[in-house]
């Protein structure tokens, strides 16, 4: 029996187990059986576990607990590789997909808007030139030229007077033709051939009117003298003058919008044309011998013109 005993007790326990051999006594033997712990490092044979945690699942209390005080090597190998393990890598991939997510994100939004600002850009631009475009043509629509010609209402086929040297032409001279006025063309060639009558009493049929162009309250302009031939007002340099009438009397109420942007664009015309020259001059007539304020509100309105340079006064 002895001997059994002493070999029992040379029972070599499993490599790596975490406790040491055990004296086992024979059946009838009362002793009580200890067991001791012996502590190891984690390192030694388990690199993933350490000291007083688990991995996987399984720590050394729950080891402890197994039968006959055994852990197998299998018990910390099968924590390796285990779903944790796995569930930790696809979180990394997770996490790398969410960043890459967010980056593409980001870039789309970068995207969005500087091609947001480039139409913004684009339609500024595109307004703009319109903008342009349409005041470089207000001009022309504000400073229309109508001209009814001398042929129409008047029965003096050419004028009786000297050509008008073009590039002596520098002076605007514009007066009013005093009494009624008119606003609608009909009346407008009836004061003009009466006029126009009135003249030929003094100095003859074939006289015309002494002014080059005159301006009625239709916003019509019409030609008498026109362009080529000189006014024969012997008040201005005839040679060096364009005379322009205002038909009716302003000297308390002043011509409308249309007649002045009328006037404007006859001088307009003229410079285009090359009838006046470009660093023309602007007068006004006063005829005192009507009255002393003959014109007064119609000079008051061409004074705000920038090149006009003061009155002309004569008896």
């Amino acid at each position: 029996m002895a001997d059994a005993v002493r070999q029992s007790e040379r029972l070599v326990m499993p490599w790596g187990s975490f406790y040491a051999p055990i004296s086992r006594p024979s059946p009838g033997a009362q002793s009580t059986v200890k067991s001791t712990l012996i502590a190891m490092n984690a390192n030694e044979r388990t690199p993933l576990l350490k000291k007083g945690q688990s991995y996987g699942g399984t720590s050394l209390a729950a080891a402890a607990a197994f039968s006959d005080g055994y852990v197998s090597e299998s018990a910390a190998d099968s924590s390796y590789g285990s779903d944790n393990d796995n569930s930790s890598v696809k979180g990394d991939y997770a996490g790398h997909e969410h960043a890459g997510m967010g980056k593409h994100r980001r870039d789309c939004c970068s995207y969005l808007q500087i091609m947001t600002f480039v139409l913004i850009l684009a339609g500024g631009c595109v307004i703009a030139t319109y903008l342009l475009i349409a005041e470089s043509r207000i001009p022309a629509l504000q400073f229309s030229l109508d001209l009814v010609h001398r042929d129409i209402w008047s029965n003096v086929s050419v004028p009786l007077a000297d050509f008008l040297n073009f590039s002596n032409v520098i002076n605007i001279v514009i007066m009013q033709t005093g009494g009624s006025g008119c606003e609608k063309l009909d009346k407008c060639l009836q004061i003009l051939q009466g006029l126009q009558k009135q003249y030929q009493k003094q100095l003859g049929m074939a006289q015309e009117v002494p002014f080059n162009f005159l301006i009625g309250g239709d916003r019509q302009t019409y030609e008498a003298r026109g362009w080529n031939y000189e006014s024969g007002l012997n008040w201005v340099a005839q040679n060096a003058t364009l005379v322009i009438a205002f038909i009716g009397n302003y000297t308390t109420l002043a011509p409308n919008a249309l007649q002045l942007r009328s006037t404007l664009s006859l001088i307009a015309e003229s410079v285009r044309q090359k009838k006046l020259q470009r660093q023309y001059k602007i007068y006004g007539l006063q005829n005192l011998t009507n009255s002393e304020v003959d014109g007064k509100a119609l000079f008051g309105a061409i004074s705000q013109w920038t090149q006009f340079k003061g009155l002309i006064q004569v008896l």
